[in-house]
């Protein structure tokens, strides 16, 4: 019968009281997420709960969700890859609890990894327990707090620290199981969407293996030094075992990239951050107060062809007590706390702070990844772990020097200062609120939403505030894509314009959006006045859409239907006495039951994009794109039934990828435990004569 050793027992013990300072931290920073609230601000409801209730409402109906049929005309969900949908926690939370619950237990899991992650990678390099912890709060709530509106931005910071913690612990062990940990963790970084983070994940990666093997191997075994190579071509297998296994969702992103607004768009670098803003790290009173309009500030005289950057892209911040505490050791001990790693880690820190600014965007514009990744800024999350990593060093060398009494009084006022320090922060440089009560718990009593669901047809709203109306369960338009097909953004096509909440839509729109399958007008304001051929079903206050506006009470809704439009499906030319019904209406699925004397062109004004095929009477038939924007087809006379169903081939083929990947996975982890002699690939081979 095998013991546990006597470290084993410790570092198991560390681990236990690391998740409850973890846990507890996440509790003081997001108290109302844990008790049920939620957020609003930024982009919450504009684009993520519109994303996020659509797959909770697809989980519910018993649909995987490949194409969402709210926004707009539609796009590939997967492919835009925000909603994160192949992300396995996504897939559990959003069975689990309600839209608003799932996104909050989300971002609070991650929060509490990112921060378990960060102090795994500290203790994998020689930190002790207690400064590790000190790193983990520097970096898990230095970078993150203002971002709390992004959920992209905490699920990929987490995956940072775990990936280095995996290529680090491989390099001191060369254990396999290592190599298949940082795979699966830069897929999982991938399958999260939104690849930024994930991106810069792996430019750390490329840097450090090499550096960290050839330059910083101090603390390496000599074993591990003298198969350095063979170390190295292992991570960046699994490296790219990363990207093949995450294929699923990197494929259809790949294809809606190439078709989308940013095929051609290049890289303005939003979101960079001003080099003299670097003050804020060591001056915060002078930005971080509720009367300066810091995205106001930002944004004044910049000079002709800078992109716009705003605070929370901009944000750079360690606490001011981590910074003392690496200047004190660096007084006291100047160079003598700083090892290779740490200098590594320096290097690393200086030319992320550098790329920041944005200068280098017109010579990484060209490189591969980067024309498709803006904001520069973003490369602040390296500079913030490297600055955790030295203070965390700073701390365990000082207090290496101090008494027990004193260590501890110390290492209290480092860590309650620095709490509180983020802590205020994450509440002022921010753009989302907290609230005990979600305007999302108040859907169900949307009246908006109770006559659009009265109407009994799949409805299409003109609406101001782009995207959030999808909430209530009806597609709308405008949309708000940061990674959407290019018809939306073609001029030249026939869109309705977007109008503000307490002004009416243009009076020369009507024929747009009657061509738009448009069924029904939101406003803020009475539209008698457009003489539009509509009526009135509703107005007053809408408790969901008043509170995602803060809109007052004595500010009534106006809701209109439009009598003469063409609706969501219709014949073009139609004979009398021809009709289209709706039969089915899902997210991968579109059946309508269909009737003309003369037949003709069906058309469903859904965006017309790859993968989407028409059968008539379960017979394939051929797909029309109509107004370069919808789909069609021609139907024969006499009753039919038109089936509308979405076999993305990209998304096949990804999966295909990442299946094969798996099996590969599973038949290399075979070999390894039961020939290990066999699959010895980071030992040194010994040469007999």
């Amino acid at each position: 019968m095998q013991t546990e050793s006597p470290n084993q027992s410790s570092d198991m013990r560390n681990l236990f009281y690391v998740t409850l300072l973890a846990v507890a931290l996440s509790v003081l920073f997001w108290l109302p997420l844990w008790e049920g609230g939620g957020l609003i601000g930024g982009d919450t409801y504009s684009y993520f709960f519109p994303q996020k209730t659509f797959l909770a409402d697809s989980i519910a109906a018993g649909e995987f969700p490949l194409w969402h049929n709210r926004t707009g005309f539609g796009y590939p969900i997967i492919a835009e890859s925000q909603t994160g949908v192949l992300y396995p926690p996504n897939q559990l939370f959003y069975r689990l609890f309600d839209a608003n619950g799932a996104y909050a237990a989300n971002q609070l899991l991650h929060y509490v990894l990112a921060f378990l992650f960060t102090w795994l990678y500290a203790r994998a390099i020689g930190l002790r327990p207690v400064p590790s912890a000190l790193v983990a709060l520097v970096y898990t709530y230095g970078w993150f707090p203002p971002r709390m509106c992004l959920e992209w931005a905490i699920i990929g910071g987490t995956w940072l620290p775990a990936s280095l913690w995996a290529a680090e612990s491989f390099l001191q062990s060369r254990h396999w199981r290592w190599l298949f940990v940082l795979t699966a963790a830069l897929a999982m970084s991938m399958l999260a969407g939104h690849f930024n983070l994930a991106f810069i994940t792996q430019l750390v990666l490329l840097a450090y293996i090499p550096l960290r093997l050839w330059l910083t191997a101090d603390r390496l075994l000599e074993s591990t030094r003298a198969v350095r190579g063979r170390c190295a071509a292992g991570l960046f297998v699994a490296v790219g075992l990363g990207f093949l296994l995450a294929a699923v969702q990197l494929a259809p992103t790949w294809e809606l990239r190439g078709r989308s607004q940013r095929s051609t768009a290049a890289n303005t670098g939003y979101g960079h951050l001003p080099v003299w803003y670097w003050s804020q790290a060591i001056m915060p009173w002078r930005w971080y107060r509720t009367d300066v309009d810091l995205d106001r500030i930002l944004n004044e005289n910049l000079p002709p062809g800078v992109a716009l950057t705003n605070k929370i892209e901009a944000h750079l911040y360690f606490g001011l007590a981590p910074l003392l505490v690496i200047l004190a050791a660096f007084i006291i001990l100047r160079r003598q706390f700083f090892s290779r790693t740490i200098l590594l880690w320096i290097a690393l820190g200086i030319a992320a702070l550098i790329y920041t600014p944005g200068w280098l965007l017109p010579v990484t514009k060209h490189l591969p990844g980067f024309s498709f990744f803006m904001g520069p800024g973003r490369y602040g999350i390296v500079v913030t772990l490297a600055v955790a990593l030295l203070a965390g060093t700073a701390l365990e060398a000082i207090v290496g020097r101090l008494k027990p009494a004193a260590r501890w009084a110390l290492i209290v006022l480092i860590f309650a200062a620095t709490t509180a320090d983020l802590w205020y922060v994450s509440r002022v440089v921010t753009n989302v609120v907290m609230l005990p009560e979600t305007p999302l718990s108040k859907v169900d009593a949307s009246p908006v939403a109770q006559k659009l669901k009265e109407y009994g047809r799949p409805t299409r709203l003109y609406a101001p505030g782009a995207n959030l109306t999808n909430i209530l369960g009806t597609a709308s338009y405008p949309v708000y894509l940061g990674l959407g097909p290019a018809e939306y953004f073609d001029e030249s096509l026939p869109l309705p314009a977007p109008f503000p909440l307490d002004a009416p839509p243009p009076a020369d729109q009507l024929a747009v959006v009657e061509q738009a399958g448009i069924t029904h007008v939101l406003a803020g304001q009475s539209l008698e006045s457009l003489k539009w051929p509509m009526r009135l079903v509703w107005y007053g206050v809408d408790p969901f859409l008043h509170q995602a506006w803060a809109r007052a009470p004595q500010q009534p809704l106006y809701l209109y239907e439009l009598t003469d439009t063409r609706g969501r499906g219709y014949w073009e030319q139609a004979p009398p006495g021809a009709t289209v019904e709706f039969s089915d209406y899902r997210a991968n699925r579109v059946e309508m039951k269909v009737d003309s004397p003369a037949g003709g062109t069906l058309v469903l004004t859904d965006l017309a994009y790859p993968g989407w095929e028409v059968t008539i009477d379960d017979e394939p038939a051929t797909a029309l794109i109509v107004d370069e924007l919808y789909r069609g087809a021609e139907v024969p006379p006499g009753r039919h039934t038109v089936t509308w169903t979405y076999h993305p081939a990209y998304l096949y083929w990804g999966a295909g990828i990442t299946a094969a990947t798996l099996l590969l996975w599973a038949i290399v982890g075979h070999l390894r435990f039961w020939h290990p002699r066999r699959m010895n690939f980071f030992e040194k081979q010994e040469h007999t004569q």
